[in-house]
């Protein structure tokens, strides 16, 4: 029934020597492939949104059947730091072991969760190049099942009859079942050159300021084309304000392929043009950057209704028909912002 475990330098999984840290503060070693049970092993990453899918899925299968007739293990394969914006965008998380423990909250899930992404020894081993992906191992190590865990329908909704009807009738099994993955692309430290040429080519977009009057920005509050229009209100001489553009930018850069769009407002004489350049041109702050006094910024305060004088630093989130959407103030957390934003997104 299905195949060994053999790859072409003729080791079994059980021959390996590892020690993979998981979100259970210990490390599963080669060891944990002993076991005589049938093992179920998905690959899946938190940042992934067709594997977020699968995770109440992945629970309920455990909850189904318990750990004491299956082994479930969940494997993040991707190397956090090859990861770029856009393979971020359509998460308000990544792919490393913190992250993996806020997926684990999340859902409930109450088994190993192993992080792979520093060597990809189990993903290498089995061949996975796409998450999500499911393997099944009979009681012997060999590979029952390799592929899908179900399919998403264009209603969003998943439909996992397939994987089901195989796990629960696997001693029927007589060959080895393999179909095709529908997925994110894992990222390994061979993508490290890739990704640092896309960050350098982020950083060398040009970054402008012009003089913003209640005209003009009137105009950006009533005219958008985006999902999300976020006014990032700031001072260049606050720190507070700087850490802030900061966030805000890194967040716009992540989701702004997907129809968020952030316009910067610094509250200041004209005369100090040059120094609030210099701030954005750090932040790699490349969008639409004015410089304003708070008489002509009186659009924004009014309809959030601080109009007796300046409040900054300030995010003001505007939907396409210039409806406000949410207001965050003070410090930005951005685990905060990126839920926000991700969900007006998904809607």
């Amino acid at each position: 029934m299905g195949i060994n475990l053999i790859q072409a330098n003729n080791k079994r999984i059980t021959d390996l020597n590892f020690s993979i840290p998981s979100t259970q503060e210990i490390s599963f070693t080669n060891f944990t492939f002993e076991k005589k049970v049938v093992k179920i092993i998905f690959f899946v990453s938190p940042h992934c949104r067709f594997s977020v899918k699968y995770m109440k899925f992945i629970s309920t299968l455990q909850l189904e059947n318990g750990l004491k007739k299956y082994q479930i293990i969940l494997v993040s394969p991707n190397y956090p730091q090859s990861l770029i914006p856009d393979d971020l965008s359509y998460s308000d998380i990544g792919a490393d072991v913190s992250d993996m423990k806020i997926i684990k909250d999340r859902f409930n899930i109450d088994f190993p969760f192993i992080y792979d992404g520093e060597n990809q020894i189990l993903t290498n081993f089995f061949g996975i190049k796409t998450t999500p992906t499911v393997v099944v191992l009979g009681l012997e190590n060999q590979i029952l099942y390799k592929g899908k865990i179900g399919d998403i329908k264009k209603s969003g909704e998943i439909d996992t009859s397939f994987f089901k009807e195989f796990v629960y009738n696997k001693e029927k099994q007589e060959e080895f079942t393999i179909t095709k993955v529908t997925g994110t692309e894992i990222k390994t430290k061979k993508d490290l050159n890739t990704t640092a040429k896309i960050l350098r080519r982020y950083s060398n977009e040009t970054v402008r300021i012009s003089e913003g009057d209640k005209e003009k920005i009137s105009f950006f509050m009533k005219f958008n084309n985006k999902v999300i229009t976020l006014f990032f209100i700031w001072e260049y001489d606050n720190i507070n304000s700087r850490d802030n553009l900061l966030k805000v930018t890194d967040i716009y850069k992540r989701y702004r392929k997907r129809g968020l769009s952030l316009i910067t407002i610094c509250v200041s004489d004209k005369t100090h043009k040059d120094l609030i350049l210099q701030s954005l041109q750090r932040s790699q702050t490349s969008t639409h950057n004015f410089v304003s006094n708070f008489y002509e910024t009186q659009p924004i305060y009014k309809l959030i209704g601080y109009s007796n004088k300046t409040i900054a630093p300030i995010l003001v989130s505007l939907g396409k028909s210039g409806e406000l959407q949410f207001i965050m103030h003070g410090n930005i957390m951005e685990n905060k912002l990126r839920s926000k934003i991700l969900h007006l997104l998904d809607k």
